[in-house]
C-alpha cells in the first residue's frame, strides 16, 4: 500500500515479525496485520523493514482523502507512544493454518 492509496476493511497492511509473541522468544513469528476500517494511508512513520517498539504508532490512516496532505511534514518522536486501543487490527500468523483472514 503506497501513501495516499485508499485502503478497505480486511486489506494486508503489513507483516510483523517477532520473537517475544511467547514465552518461548527463542520461536519466531511473523504475523500478517490487516486494517479493519476503510480510509486512506497518509504517511507510514515505518519504512518497510524497520523495527517498531510496541505502542509506537507505524502509520496514519485518514477517514477522507482531501485529508492525505495534512500529514506530508508529520513526524512523530519516537518517544511518542498511543494510548491503548487507539487503534484496531487483527493478525493471523502468516502460512498457519489460522491464516484466513476476514470474511
Amino acid at each position: 500500500v503506497q501513501q495516499g492509496e485508499e485502503i478497505k476493511a480486511c486489506d494486508l497492511v503489513c507483516n510483523v515479525r517477532t520473537n517475544q509473541l511467547l514465552e518461548d522468544d527463542q520461536s519466531e513469528f511473523i504475523m500478517e496485520v490487516e486494517v479493519h476500517e476503510d480510509g486512506w494511508l497518509a504517511k507510514t512513520l515505518v519504512p518497510k523493514g524497520g523495527n517498531a517498539v510496541p505502542d509506537q504508532p507505524i502509520a496514519i490512516i485518514c477517514e477522507k482523502p482531501e485529508d492525505v496532505d495534512a500529514f506530508a511534514d508529520f513526524d512523530p518522536s519516537v518517544e511518542e507512544r498511543v494510548p491503548a486501543g487507539t487503534f484496531i487490527w487483527q493478525a493471523y500468523k502468516k502460512d498457519g493454518p489460522q491464516s484466513e483472514g476476514c470474511g
